[in-house]
């Protein structure tokens, strides 16, 4: 979590989400938000297509809502981005990352050169053949990547993270027991359940079930 005033700023065909907020004492404090239309023809499927165009709305709006952070965090879904869930033989977080290092094009039907990738450990589970680590993969084209940190550098931002939905909803989760983040149950933490996000061109579903993220 940010512990220092960040924006988070999802990004849509039809709309840009923007959020100024902080993580501080176990709470989530936002300060301002705001819903402007992204400027036509400037963002298509997880791509900026007119940096230009994109700038100069957040801009504007950032200035008029008087937003005022140290980072920046980009999310975004796109049919180029690609997840997936694998299973690796009971690791360590060095000892994933060293894998991941030597055998990440394996578990990608592309050309990992032409993407940037990253991890997160979900679960240790332990079954009658044997431990194993759950961790799930993320990779995004690098094209895509490169066109957030030119905007970034624009809005005069540190950039903090290019995000996509399943890890937001996944650092929601796991905060539901811990302290009083969102509104939800704790009791909600041992049930089975599922996160909807619904977006105009997209529906991102994510299942659980004890705080385990099984689907998505």
């Amino acid at each position: 979590m940010f512990k220092n005033r960040c924006l988070v700023i999802e990004f849509g065909n039809s709309n840009i989400k923007i959020v100024c907020g902080i993580y501080k004492r176990k709470k989530l404090i936002i300060y301002e938000y705001s819903i402007i239309p992204t400027p036509e023809n400037a963002f298509q499927n997880g791509e900026i297509s007119n940096e230009e165009a994109i700038y100069s709305v957040l801009k504007e709006e950032i200035q008029r809502k008087k937003m005022k952070a140290n980072k920046v965090i980009f999310l975004v879904s796109s049919s180029n981005v690609i997840t997936r869930e694998i299973q690796l033989p009971k690791s360590t977080e060095k000892e994933v990352e060293m894998i991941l290092k030597n055998e990440a094009q394996q578990f990608f039907p592309v050309n990992l050169k032409e993407y940037v990738y990253d991890y997160r450990v979900l679960e240790y589970i332990s079954n009658n053949t044997g431990e194993f680590t759950n961790v799930l993969l993320v990779a995004v084209p690098v094209s895509i990547g490169e066109k957030f940190i030119s905007l970034a550098k624009s809005l005069n931002i540190k950039l903090e993270a290019i995000d996509v939905p399943v890890n937001s909803i996944l650092n929601i989760v796991s905060n539901i027991e811990k302290n009083d983040l969102i509104n939800i149950k704790a009791d909600i933490y041992n049930q089975n359940f599922t996160f909807i996000e619904l977006n105009k061109d997209t529906i991102n579903v994510c299942i659980f079930s004890k705080n385990k993220l099984k689907n998505t």
